[in-house]
């Protein structure tokens, strides 16, 4: 594996104009983007070409200029991105004299690197996107993964994966099998005998992860491309397996047939390891092995034949192909269908632990592939998810037959019923929804979940009036409800709503929230995470069961005053985009079951509330983040209150904007013991200081802006801090000496 990996990687930092454009091709489940992945992520890649590098992945609804667009988010300087939106389709892509920053002019400039991920047709790369790209003159190298063989270009460097030999995947089989591995092999000449392989290595090493860790958002499919690319090794090993006088167990030759059923495919075979983990019988095995088509499983047993966990992955259908999913939302809609149980939970879990967990078993099994934190903290391991294609066709059609419909950027025909014959609707369209829905339709009551995402509109759309086709009045019994991406109108009618769970408008266009939302009493998840000012009612406080609470910019109005009350919520467990200019923050110590808090704060008194709540004891928060913004710490109290914070175990990230001229407190014991996240702003810093931020034991981002170095600050102090504590990975970011 390590060959062929330096082989890609010595191709793509190669600065000739040989072999600019690179393509790795093979069937679906092979493993091509875990293999582009890897050179993408690897250590000399990301030093040669910093920052300079962009990954798209290309949808079957192919759009250039969304493509080009996605690769200059990427590349350009934050300050140039505004003009993107505004640029025509040739403006973005070719030279042009009146902008340097389109994706030619900008590869001319720079040394950059840009993936392009399961890219089918031929034109869409020779006609549309490779006129982006300087490849004649330019510095630019350029990544594809294809199924399409007649892609790629007569001086385009042709790099082809292969399915596995019927050997090879036996082998990957018995490695990601931790129960089975002794069994299968007791007739077999002893391990240790054997000299182990790399490909061995990374199979104990998965092994491991099997047991709860997913140290990658692929880590199973890399273990399959050891397998396949130590080729040699593989034989060499499978050879000895079948030597005369060695005996094949039961277990062996169903696993070789299974194999055979899997195509020979490491991401079908990868899934089917998961499955297998824990049974240890040929019985068993011979029970999955007639449950298995020609490609992949066929649904049941995906995840150990449980119905709620299946019904958790099959919602990932929902969202489009290759994108990537927050598992934040992911989880509030888990709930909110009813797919996470209270008696799921073990002893000091919550229900999004239950949740988490479950997007951990499908990760284990090659079902989704998740993406971890970069700065991830001890109760948030995972920033996002997608599905594989394969996966996601699977998902799809069974979807189908529990009631799931997920509708993509295209007109209905006169046969389409979507919401008649479906329980849950996702709409991805490019403006007007009414052609979905029949009027007439007596089924559209049976609606629980309506997801709808707009990826442009032309106008405001209404949602659930009389006059609306999306008339809530029909539907009664809906408890999921997203409109987002787009710019709605909500009427006072979704007060009619009673059994909705979920109401989301992130990032939407919506002027004002109806004051009949207080009329939804079992509302679990309010997210107003807008793109501009909501005018919001001051009524959230009626919500009795209100556990999840998303802001961002509103102004509250009302009789009750313009401080959002919060006072009430006993059930709250997050409070995210609290802001002390209009959240009531004297009501955030009465939240007794608030477990996740992100607050900007302006003031020192209510700084000093959120911090009093931080310290009680009966405090449940496990996540807290501070925004600080021109708070005083001065004063003696303020010196105190800004100590107080730093001893809060629920801390994980701190951001201080003005200056804070208190020195930071002695390193003792309990201080910033989960801080992971810090930055200060405009701050006096001395080395001292510097001294005892490198003992926080979970910091893995220092971010120093407008920073001052005091007379006593010596330039080998700073380097210090890099060194210290060993093992820690810390990120200093520092701008603006002075």
């Amino acid at each position: 594996m390590e060959k062929d990996i330096a082989s890609l990687v010595s191709l793509v930092k190669d600065r000739s104009r040989r072999n600019r454009v690179s393509s790795i091709y093979g069937m679906g489940g092979l493993g091509k983007t875990t293999l582009a992945r890897k050179i993408y992520q690897h250590k000399d890649v990301v030093d040669v070409f910093a920052g300079d590098r962009a990954w798209v992945c290309i949808t079957q609804q192919f759009e250039t200029k969304t493509v080009i667009s996605q690769i200059l988010e990427q590349l350009l300087p934050d300050g140039d991105k505004a003009r993107i939106g505004s640029m025509g389709q040739h403006e973005l892509r070719v030279k042009n004299k009146t902008w340097k920053f389109t994706c030619f002019n900008f590869q001319m400039q720079k040394r950059c690197l840009v993936v392009i991920d399961d890219i089918w047709e031929t034109r869409h790369w020779t006609d549309k996107l490779k006129p982006a790209f300087p490849i004649a003159n330019g510095d630019c190298k350029v990544l594809l993964t294809t199924r399409n063989k007649e892609l790629v270009g007569p001086q385009e460097r042709l790099y082809e994966l292969h399915c596995l030999t019927e050997d090879q995947g036996w082998d990957l089989l018995r490695k990601l099998n931790s129960t089975s591995k002794s069994l299968v092999f007791r007739h077999a000449e002893p391990e240790t005998e054997q000299r182990p392989s790399e490909a061995s290595h990374h199979a104990e090493l998965e092994t491991e992860q099997n047991r709860g860790e997913v140290e990658t958002e692929q880590a199973q499919l890399e273990v399959a491309l050891d397998v396949e690319l130590e080729t040699e090794e593989s034989s060499t090993e499978a050879s000895r397996s079948t030597e005369p006088g060695t005996e094949e167990s039961p277990l062996e030759a169903i696993g070789r047939e299974m194999v055979r059923k899997c195509g020979r495919l490491p991401l079908a075979i990868s899934a089917l390891g998961g499955v297998l983990c824990n049974k240890q019988t040929s019985d068993e095995w011979e029970r999955v092995n007639k449950q298995i088509d020609s490609t992949l499983l066929n649904g049941e047993g995906v995840v150990k034949n449980e119905e709620v966990k299946q019904m958790c992955f099959l919602y990932l259908g929902c969202f489009r192909e290759d994108e990537e999913i927050d598992t934040e939302r992911l989880y509030l809609l888990w709930m909110a269908e009813g797919l996470i149980y209270s008696e799921g939970k073990g002893k000091e879990e919550t229900l999004r632990d239950v949740a988490e967990r479950y997007l951990n078993e499908l990760a284990v099994r090659s079902m989704v592939q998740v993406q971890k934190h970069e700065f991830s903290s001890a109760y948030n391991k995972f920033k996002s998810c997608r599905l594989h294609d394969l996966m996601r066709d699977l998902c799809l059609s069974k979807g189908e037959e529990k009631g799931f419909k997920l509708i993509g950027f295209r007109k209905p025909t006169k046969h389409d019923t979507f919401v008649g014959s479906a329980c849950r609707l996702a709409i991805h369209c490019d403006g007007a929804v009414d052609d979905y829905f029949n009027e007439e339709e007596e089924k559209n009551k049976n609606l629980r979940s309506l997801l709808l995402f707009q990826k442009e509109s032309s106008r405001a759309l209404v949602i659930g009036s009389k006059d609306s086709v999306i008339n809530f009045s029909k539907l009664k019994r809906l408890r999921i409800l997203a409109l987002e991406n787009g710019e709605f109108v909500l009427p006072n009618e979704v007060g009619m709503l009673i059994h909705l769970r979920y109401l989301s408008l992130f990032n939407s266009q919506v002027k004002e929230l109806p004051v009949s939302v207080s009329n939804l009493p079992y509302l679990q998840t309010l997210d107003l995470r807008v793109l501009d000012l909501l005018i919001l009612p001051n009524v959230i406080f009626k919500m009795k069961r209100l556990r999840h609470l998303f802001l961002k910019l509103i102004l509250v109005t009302g009789k009750h005053g313009d401080l959002l009350i919060l006072d009430g919520l006993n059930e709250l467990e997050t409070l995210q985009g609290s802001n002390s200019y209009w959240v009531r923050c004297a009501d955030i110590p009465k939240l007794i079951n608030l477990q996740n808090l992100s607050a900007d704060v302006y003031d020192n008194d209510s700084l000093s509330m959120i911090v009093l709540h931080m310290q009680s004891n009966g405090c449940q928060l496990r996540e807290t983040r501070l925004n600080i913004w021109s708070c005083d710490f001065n004063s003696e109290k303020g010196s105190n209150t800004f100590s107080e914070m730093l001893m809060s175990h629920s801390l994980i990230s701190l951001q201080v904007h003005g200056r804070v001229d208190c020195k930071f407190p002695c390193y003792r014991q309990g201080l910033c013991t989960n801080l992971v996240d810090l930055s200060l702003h405009n701050t006096e810093i001395e080395g001292e200081e510097l001294e005892i931020m490198g003992k926080f034991p979970m910091l893995k981002r220092l971010e120093l802006d407008d920073w001052v170095l005091s007379e006593t600050q010596d330039d080998s102090r700073w380097i210090e801090i890099h060194r210290y504590p060993p093992g820690i990975k810390l990120f200093v970011y520092a701008q603006n000496f002075q």
